[in-house]
């Protein structure tokens, strides 16, 4: 390869990186919940969950796995979610994951991600919301078979893009001064 066709290239790499951070960003909006997990303070738990430093820690167990639940979060004329959060996971089989899922009204939770190993921060977007959605729980968990194996939850958030896809009052025809009334 000539070189100067490779500098062209390589010059074109911090542009398409912006470009996906950029990408990333879309999601962004306003903040519609979030912890440090400093308590438990709005979140349910069940089985194996310990407070850590920082988060909460859940243990995997034959009976017990760890779950911890936000209580319903308005999402009322909100679109394109996004879910961040810090995890981390210690000692899990391949067959074994910590879980992030989310529940619409009530609905059934809908994966967003297993994981079996690493850790860090991680942003889910949660796009295909049904319209007039009013509430979402998020719900982390572990699979796994021992109380030796971990999934740390240590900061969550979830973020909104306001939905300014509704046209607002189109009018009463039989109103006079009706920005919507054609006469």
């Amino acid at each position: 390869m000539d070189n100067r066709k490779f500098l062209k290239q390589a010059a074109l790499l911090p542009v398409c990186v912006a470009t996906l951070s950029a990408a990333g960003l879309a999601h962004s909006g306003e903040v519609l919940f979030s912890s440090t997990l400093d308590d438990l303070s709005g979140f349910e738990t069940t089985g194996m969950v310990r407070p850590d430093n920082p988060g909460a820690r859940l243990l995997g167990g034959w009976l017990f796995d760890g779950r911890l639940q936000t209580s319903p979060i308005n999402v009322a004329g909100y679109r394109q979610l996004e879910l961040t959060y810090d995890r981390s996971v210690t000692g899990l089989e391949s067959h074994e994951a910590g879980v992030a899922a989310y529940s619409v009204d009530g609905g059934p939770f809908v994966p967003l991600e297993r994981v079996a190993e690493g850790g860090g921060e991680v942003s889910l977007a949660i796009d295909d919301l049904p319209e007039g959605a009013t509430s979402l729980s998020l719900l982390f968990e572990i699979d796994a078979s021992n109380f030796f194996e971990r999934f740390t939850i240590s900061r969550v958030e979830l973020q909104g893009t306001p939905d300014d896809t509704d046209p607002g009052d189109p009018g009463d025809p039989g109103d006079p001064g009706d920005p919507g009334d054609p006469g």
